[in-house]
């Protein structure tokens, strides 16, 4: 019995070691397989890092631009406004002159737009009182001095608001208010404003 329990004793042996083997393969390939899974979920979350900094960066520099956009706006508005100031500013102080300047300039613009001298000159009530009854007179006797008719005539419009005047004869009229005037040269004047405002 002796050989027998040795032969029993050898085969479990054997098992016991194939065992330890099939398990020590089994752990080993179980190790391989935790650290391929692993490595693929690294690089998986390594993917979706990248993909969510990308995304951030991206909604981010759309949301700086945004900014940089709605920040241009507000600047342009702010600087429009400003010169729109200085614009009206402008028509204040032409308003404001001393009588003595203001009447010697509407006496020069009247003289260059008027083309026979025979045509009505319409003045707002402020500008007519003003300007003064001999206004007309001056104006006419200048243009009589320079070869024209010396027959301008007056009308008073109290709807007309703003200082300049209005010429008219026959259906034609020119509008040489002051802010009709500006309104032409702003175009022209509004790049050279706002080199001085800014």
């Amino acid at each position: 019995m002796n050989g027998l329990n040795r032969i029993k004793e050898r085969i479990l042996e054997d098992a016991r070691m194939e065992a330890r083997s099939k398990i020590a393969d089994a752990e080993k390939r179980a190790e391989e397989i935790k650290k391929a899974a692993e490595a693929r979920a690294n690089e998986a979350a390594a993917r979706i890092r990248a993909e969510y900094e990308a995304r951030a960066q991206d909604t981010s520099r759309r949301m700086v631009s945004a900014a940089q956009l709605d920040m241009r706006k507000k600047v342009l508005a702010v600087k429009q406004d400003m010169i729109d100031k200085a614009f009206r500013a402008c028509l204040e102080a032409l308003g404001s002159m001393p009588d003595v300047e203001y009447r010697a300039m509407l006496e020069d613009m009247l003289i260059k737009v008027v083309e026979t001298g025979d045509e009505e000159v319409v003045l707002s009530q402020g500008d007519a009182a003003r300007l003064g009854d001999d206004f007309l007179t001056a104006v006419n006797a200048r243009l009589a001095a320079s070869g024209k008719k010396g027959g301008l005539r007056l009308a008073v419009d109290p709807g007309l608001t703003g200082g300049g005047f209005l010429l008219r004869k026959g259906g034609v009229e020119t509008n040489s208010t002051f802010s009709a005037l500006l309104r032409l040269v702003r175009d022209e004047l509004e790049p050279r404003v706002a080199e001085i405002l800014f």
